[in-house]
């Protein structure tokens, strides 16, 4: 029996893309956005610009009010931040 293959999500963004992924038809929102293209290169040609996937979440989530995850935050590291907002929090409101 063959297993199925889930699609492979590219990382990668062209600007038609990366417009899309924010929900738009124009890559004009793209000037808006403060993620930088990426131009990777790999015969020295010149390189076209790639919207990175993760850059534009933190972007997004920044946005939103969530906290993205620094890389290489452990479980104990988003704990402590989590309280540490807590007591800052606290404080604040005392005055």
């Amino acid at each position: 029996m063959k297993r199925a293959v889930a699609p492979i999500q590219p990382r990668l963004l062209t600007p038609d893309e990366a417009a899309a992924y924010l929900g738009y038809k124009s890559t004009a929102v793209l000037a808006s956005v403060p993620v930088a293209p990426l131009r990777i290169s790999l015969d020295g040609a010149a390189a076209n610009p790639r919207y990175d996937v993760r850059a534009l979440d933190a972007w997004l989530d920044g946005l939103s009010g969530i906290m993205p995850v620094a890389l290489g935050a452990t479980a104990e590291d988003v704990a402590a931040e989590d309280e540490f907002n807590a007591w800052s929090a606290r404080r604040a409101a005392r005055g």
